[in-house]
């Protein structure tokens, strides 16, 4: 291909650097001017690869491609096309052509190349001796490149239009430049646009083109909206999509005082309803988050609720089955107590065998039974015809008996109505309702007398046998000293017990 696509930075370096002569075109994908003139680049092209008078190869490259640094700095790309000339290996820019111009560029080639210009029969020389015209192009001027222009206008100060008037007319060099601007600067159209002058030939023959007036802005074809600067049109362009653009000569008319300040009105205008705009879309987006908050409370508040409902469920269906089994327990263990007292009744006070409860004993439970022998209960005649006085010494042997009664909490409940019995004659010592156990209550039937060591506990404190054996009462001589150890090792034994 004779027009080489140049896809990135590092591949216009490398083909500037590798020509001896480059010919690159800056373009832009929406600019019509670009568009319109590729064609006939492309034809030039190949005109000049088929010259073999003509050293030089031409590329194009896009601003897409480019960011705005290297345009418009590194290579001083400020309109596009724009048609630059390098002279290799060391990338040095020759000549420049602004504007869609190939007139300009074959120009512009046949002068810096030193050959034949490809498709108009004028030769090198008879350019350079053509007399009287000056060579311009749009945006540029002259052989300066864009550091001389950047040069004027960034470090001195001039304008753009004044620092490409004064490259043309000084020689092409920054201090021709400077002398003539500082000659010119108060004529009055120090500030009106070049016009393009094209160079007359001289002797070689061939006559030049006439001049014509140089483009000074662009005009949307689409709205027909006209652009002083190429940074109004790159605007516009991002902002309505529109993609085809064309040169004028005609100049975007400034703005009357009225046309101002009905601008300023209406930017004004625009920049309040933007503003009340954000505020009604931030008062929604607030509304929406104080909805979402309180949703989220009420759906936490639900499911804390739900949660402690659950839970006080399974609290009381522990409670339900720890009772039921509790039930169980004390039923089966009445079960196998009434079983043994027939048992004992029929066999004269005595078992044949034993219940398989752990730490359960039934050879030594306590029954009074009539007639009967054995057990520390003995039978009612027993108990009438002598007191019975186990020793103190032994007190903790009877307290650790009974708390070795483990099943269904029966120990802990014996403890806890023998605290009661001993405590009540400690506190009271001379009420005689303290001083009385009924052994026919059923507290006293069911959770004292079955169990071995509480009645010998009772016994060993002070308390005998009545003569009905209805009763348990305090001895007048019993030891209050005995009562109270007896209250503090079944109350220690009973905390125990809990645990």
């Amino acid at each position: 291909m004779t027009l080489h696509e140049l896809a990135d930075p590092q591949s216009l370096s490398s083909f500037v650097s590798s020509n001896s002569r480059s010919l690159v075109c800056f373009s832009a994908t929406w600019c019509g001017p670009c568009r319109s003139s590729k064609p006939e680049l492309v034809d030039l092209a190949s005109a000049y690869e088929a010259d073999a008078n003509v050293d030089v190869v031409c590329g194009i490259i896009y601003e897409h491609v480019l960011d705005d640094a290297l345009l418009r700095s590194t290579y001083g790309v400020r309109a596009f096309p724009t048609y630059a000339l390098y002279a290799g290996p060391d990338g040095r820019e020759i000549g420049r052509v602004q504007g869609a111009d190939l007139a300009g560029v074959r120009d512009m080639v046949s002068r810096h190349c030193g050959t034949t210009t490809a498709g108009t029969g004028r030769t090198t020389s008879a350019v350079a001796a053509g007399g009287g015209g000056e060579g311009a192009s749009l945006g540029g001027g002259g052989d300066g490149g864009p550091e001389d222009v950047s040069t004027l206008t960034e470090s001195m100060g001039f304008s753009l239009i004044r620092a490409q008037k004064g490259l043309l007319r000084g020689n092409g060099t920054v201090e021709g430049a400077v002398e003539w601007l500082m000659e010119h600067q108060e004529d009055d159209d120090i500030d009106d646009p070049i016009e393009r002058v094209t160079k007359k030939s001289g002797a070689g023959g061939g006559g030049g083109g006439g001049g014509g007036p140089v483009a000074v802005s662009y005009r949307c074809v689409a709205t027909g909206k006209i652009f002083a600067n190429m940074a109004d049109l790159e605007l516009h362009a991002n902002r309505t999509g529109h993609s085809d653009f064309e040169e004028t000569t005609e100049r975007k008319r400034p703005l009357s005082p009225e046309e101002k300040a009905a601008k300023i009105l209406e930017i004004k205008s625009l920049l309040k309803a933007k503003r009340a705009e954000r505020e009604m879309k931030e008062k929604a987006e607030d509304v929406d988050r104080e909805k979402q908050r309180r949703f989220m409370g009420q759906e936490m508040a639900k499911t804390r609720e739900q949660m402690e409902i659950e839970e006080r469920k399974r609290m009381a269906q522990m409670h339900k089955r720890e009772k039921e089994n509790a039930i169980k327990e004390r039923a089966r263990i009445r079960a196998e107590l009434e079983k043994d007292k027939r048992e004992r009744m029929a066999n004269k006070g005595k078992l044949s065998s034993k219940l398989g409860i752990d730490g359960y004993n039934p050879d030594a439970i306590q029954y009074d039974v009539p007639g009967g022998g054995g057990g520390e209960g003995g039978g009612e005649d027993v108990a009438r015809s002598k007191k019975a006085a186990p020793s103190v010494a032994r007190m903790d042997e009877y307290v650790d008996r009974v708390s070795s009664y483990r099943a269904g909490g029966d120990g802990g409940n014996c403890l806890k109505i023998l605290r009661a019995y001993i405590g009540n004659v400690t506190k009271n010592p001379d009420e005689p309702k303290y001083r009385r156990i009924n052994t026919e209550n059923k507290a006293y039937k069911t959770k004292v007398k079955p169990f071995l060591g509480a009645k010998s506990l009772l016994l060993c404190v002070g308390f005998v046998p009545t003569k009905d054996g209805t009763a348990m009462e305090l001895a007048e001589d019993a030891d209050m000293e005995v009562l109270r150890m007896a209250e503090e090792k079944v109350n220690a034994a009973y905390e125990k017990y809990m645990k």
